[in-house]
């Protein structure tokens, strides 16, 4: 690997590890509190450096919370794997263990990337490198490969009639993924069972009417 290269990826891990640092901090007063600059001196670069790296803080945050939910994506390809003819009630599991991966002391970082952070579905559905990243992508970077993935297993077993448009249909199942996720991530007194209620719900209705008769 070029020095260069390394360099960086050496800068982003200081400034991640600092980031996480802060965060479990009780001094710094809650993800809110803390500042790019106190990012900066905590990993002993240059504000400059920092933003060279990363152009706001949500980018940070996402950062750490993407590599913390790393071991998440073995759970999600497990229920591929073991996918036998419910494609709704698998695409519920997979909402249940994303889910069930954000802890309630990670909620107020993610909705501050919620309520700092553009929600892009379609550049990232393209595009796993950017930055301006949905919700979804960043608990779950594999989402669109995993979702399109089940559904053509699904369409090779019979399940999906064979004149669907996968991609299409992962690219909307991936919408609704992360407007669940959202939903749940922006608002204090939106629970997860009723969230997970309505997206099976949703997965239910949109794949009964393209399953074969």
């Amino acid at each position: 690997m070029p020095s260069r290269q390394q360099n960086k990826i050496l800068v982003k891990d200081r400034i991640i590890q600092a980031t996480r640092t802060l965060l479990g901090d009780k001094k710094q007063g809650g993800v809110g509190a803390i500042t790019s600059r106190q990012i900066a001196d905590e990993a002993a670069i240059s504000y400059q450096t920092l933003y060279n790296h990363y152009s706001s803080q949500a980018q940070i945050y996402a950062a750490v919370l993407r590599e913390k939910s790393s071991p998440l994506s073995q759970q999600l390809d497990l229920v591929v794997k073991n996918y036998e003819q419910d494609l709704a009630a698998s695409f519920a599991a997979i909402d249940a263990l994303r889910l069930a991966d954000i802890t309630s002391l990670d909620k107020p970082i993610w909705r501050f990337i919620a309520n700092n952070m553009h929600t892009n579905v379609e550049s990232t559905v393209h595009n796993q490198d950017t930055e301006e990243t949905s919700l979804i992508r960043i608990l779950d970077p594999q989402i669109y490969e995993r979702t399109h993935c089940l559904l053509h297993m699904g369409q090779g077993m019979g399940h999906l009639q064979t004149q669907i448009d996968l991609q299409l249909l992962a690219y909307t199942l991936t919408c609704l993924s992360d407007y669940a996720l959202t939903r749940y991530l922006r608002f204090s007194k939106v629970s997860k069972e009723p969230i997970l209620q309505t997206t099976k719900e949703q997965y239910t209705l949109v794949l009964s009417s393209m399953a074969n008769a």
